[in-house]
């Protein structure tokens, strides 16, 4: 089996992990549907990202939260982006902390617009594609 992170690079084998389920597939603490696969620590998942919008500018906004150490944002194959980023804090405590305030219901507006905060799940590829 091959591992993937929605559209990033493989993570290091040395980088700790969680496993996570989804609803589907078991249970589940999160308010919405999750990919089954491996959380990855000290990760989040960032939806609702506008065009125009730089890692830059997303490492200010979640620099409030803790210190960020990474932020990708994912662009399809024309540039375009997907309207979605992963960002990476130096510790899990800083990630896991914002995802619990989001699953509260804490908004966290960027450029007027809501921001979908979830785990960053490393979702498993088969190696056998799926033919339809």
């Amino acid at each position: 089996m091959t591992d993937s992170v929605q559209g990033t690079s493989p993570i290091p084998a040395s980088t700790p992990s969680t496993e996570v389920t989804s609803p589907s597939t078991g249970p589940n603490t999160y308010k919405y549907k999750i990919p089954s696969g491996t959380k990855i620590d000290g990760r989040i998942f960032v939806g609702g990202v506008t065009a125009g919008t730089s890692e830059q500018e997303l490492k200010g906004y979640f620099g409030a939260y803790g210190t960020v150490k990474d932020v990708k944002i994912i662009f399809d194959k024309q540039g375009l982006t997907k309207g979605y980023a992963f960002v990476t804090f130096t510790s899990n405590e800083e990630a896991t902390k914002l995802i619990k305030q989001a699953d509260a219901g804490q908004l966290f507006l960027f450029k007027e617009k809501k921001l979908n905060i979830g785990p960053a799940i490393k979702k498993r590829v088969s190696l056998f594609p799926v033919f339809r």
